[in-house]
């Protein structure tokens, strides 16, 4: 979890990439304010050899964790949307559609790696997240267009599920408000390392 100092008046905002059997399910929540973009908590919950994520665990981790931010919703790509949906149910936590295609990504991914470029991304320092953060390629397509992916990383339970929820809650504070609660203590750093999209 990021420990970091919250304000009562700034924008919050919640992603989130949920994989139940070869890759983790990640939750990550963010802050705005001024212009910069800071982690507040970030989760993740891996899958073991034989024993998959339950679905209604995560999901209810997820939403316990939205919840303590005041968070009203969740944003996450198509992947098992049907069975998030319906765990969702009865929880305090609307879920919101990642933009869609490769050209919806590679948005969500542009607008991340301008805060970097900007130096107004703020992140703890998460071993895991960084390592994510430098493994993200890009390449160019036929058409014209960029192609953004994370390459799999053998016995890490993922592939940059991490920085998936990162960018969605990134994506998602430009037109997410509320207001979070209390104050936790903490430091965080600005987000500096070269990344390779």
């Amino acid at each position: 979890r990021a420990d970091i100092v919250i304000l009562n008046s700034c924008t919050v905002a919640a992603g989130a990439d949920f994989g139940f059997r070869s890759d983790s399910s990640a939750i990550a929540i963010t802050y705005r304010l001024a212009n910069v973009v800071s982690l507040a908590a970030l989760e993740e919950l891996r899958p073991t050899r034989g024993a998959p994520l339950r679905p209604s665990a995560v999901v209810a981790s997820f939403a316990a964790l939205a919840n303590r931010y005041r968070v009203p919703a969740v944003m996450a790509d198509s992947h098992y949307i049907e069975t998030v949906r319906e765990g969702l149910e009865g929880q305090k936590l609307k879920l919101r559609a990642a933009p869609e295609g490769q050209s919806g990504k590679v948005d969500v991914y542009l607008e991340l790696r301008r805060l970097v470029n900007e130096r107004r991304l703020r992140l703890p320092k998460h071993a895991r997240l960084i390592m994510q953060l430098k493994s993200v390629v890009s390449k160019p397509t036929s058409g014209g267009g960029l192609q953004i992916s994370s390459p799999r990383r053998p016995g890490t339970g993922g592939h940059g599920d991490l920085v998936s929820a990162l960018t969605l809650a990134v994506w998602q504070s430009k037109t997410t408000s509320t207001r979070p609660p209390g104050t936790l203590q903490g430091r965080l750093t600005t987000f500096e390392s070269m990344m390779n999209f």
